[in-house]
């Protein structure tokens, strides 16, 4: 495996507190993946969108291999 590197991200003010999401909905074009995420509460007539996140498929496909590390280890 490569060497990891380290980032110092910028975390804004407005981004931080992050938000809450029960529903992912996924779609794709040939070389983008976009991921929808929203919140479905009760009393409410449809799901609001609180992100979008666009990320290319080779940026996908790394996602996918490093999220089951991560869930094993919650």
């Amino acid at each position: 495996m490569a060497e990891q590197k380290e980032m110092n991200i910028e975390v804004k003010a407005e981004v931080a507190s992050g938000c809450y999401s029960n529903l992912a909905i996924i779609t794709h074009s040939t070389s983008e993946f976009i991921i929808d995420f929203a919140s479905n509460l009760p009393g409410l007539q449809r799901p609001t969108l609180v992100s979008r996140i666009i990320i290319s498929s080779e940026r996908a496909k790394r996602m996918l291999l490093v999220l089951p590390h991560s869930i094993s280890e919650h």
